[in-house]
């Protein structure tokens, strides 16, 4: 009997040893703390969006994050003003935008949040400074930059999205800019369409309250033309549009197999509200790069 109560007592004491030597391990090393969830998920028109790839990036005093999903559709958020934790309304005033491009490697078509069709909100719950995360929600309204089809985001939720992204800026991109009454206008945001035999340049500002853009024929020739119904400038400033009513388009390179244009223009600007209201638009350039 005492030897089973000797073997009783070496056991219990074992276990306390081995026990205590546990905790104080995992006291000294505890195990890692596990990855945060990070997600981007909304309803486009009633139908599951969910990334796989996120990218967050600030530029220019603002803030940018994209989602891409398997089936190479994308949704995009932009904060042009970002201050901190809040709600942003969407709209074009605020510098607050959504947008949905329906396919990643078609990006003729896509849909803003923009203009008098556009609204919603980007609400940032929670911005980690230490960590560079954020999370928060989203919904909005947007309408394809043809004017016709509208869609509904809903949903919408980013959490622990990485703010330390670099934005997708390589110089292998299409390209728009243009001195203004002597300024530099270079915008960010380079939007290349092909429809019913035309093509469309637009360069927006990042909160898309300026924008330059060239519309002419897909099938337009290398040589100098006359901007007029066919070959058409303009240039918008908030509700404000400056319409060219004289000047040159230089076509350097058509190759109507890769898509690839470059050219040169300059026009004279007048707002189409008011005849003496003009504006000067100098050593414009464009490339837009094709396939």
């Amino acid at each position: 009997m005492k030897k089973q109560r000797k073997q009783i007592a070496i056991l219990l004491a074992s276990a306390a040893l081995i026990f205590s030597s546990c905790t104080k391990n995992e006291i000294e090393n505890p195990p890692p703390s596990p990855e945060p969830e990070v997600n981007l998920t909304a309803d486009i028109d009633g139908q599951g969006f969910s990334a796989n790839f996120k990218l967050g990036y600030f530029v220019d005093g603002g803030i940018a994050i994209q989602g891409i999903s398997n089936s190479d559709e994308s949704v995009e958020l932009f904060i042009g003003n970002f201050t901190g934790e809040g709600n942003y309304i969407v709209s074009l005033v605020n510098g607050v935008v959504g947008g949905f491009i329906p396919d990643t490697n078609n990006t003729d078509n896509f849909y803003l949040s923009t203009g008098t069709n556009g609204g919603g909100i980007i609400v940032v719950s929670e911005w980690n400074e230490d960590d560079s995360t954020m999370t928060g929600t989203f919904e909005f309204e947007a309408i394809s930059i043809f004017g016709q089809d509208t869609i509904s985001v809903t949903s919408g939720v980013f959490t622990n999205i990485d703010m330390t992204g670099i934005a997708p800026n390589d110089g292998d991109a299409d390209d728009i800019e243009v001195d203004i009454d002597g300024e530099l206008f270079a915008p960010k945001i380079i939007v290349t369409a092909r429809n019913f035999n035309q093509i469309s340049i637009t360069g927006n500002t990042l909160d898309f309250n300026s924008s330059i853009n060239l519309i002419f024929p897909d099938t337009i020739s290398v040589g100098n033309h006359s901007f007029n119904f066919i070959n058409q400038g303009r240039y918008i400033e908030g509700n404000t549009v400056y319409s060219a009513n004289s000047g040159v388009l230089t076509i350097s390179i058509n190759d109507l197999e890769t898509g690839r244009i470059e050219g040169v223009f300059s026009f004279t600007g007048t707002n189409t509200t008011d005849p003496d209201d003009t504006k000067e638009f100098t050593n414009g350039k464009f490339t837009i790069l094709g396939e």
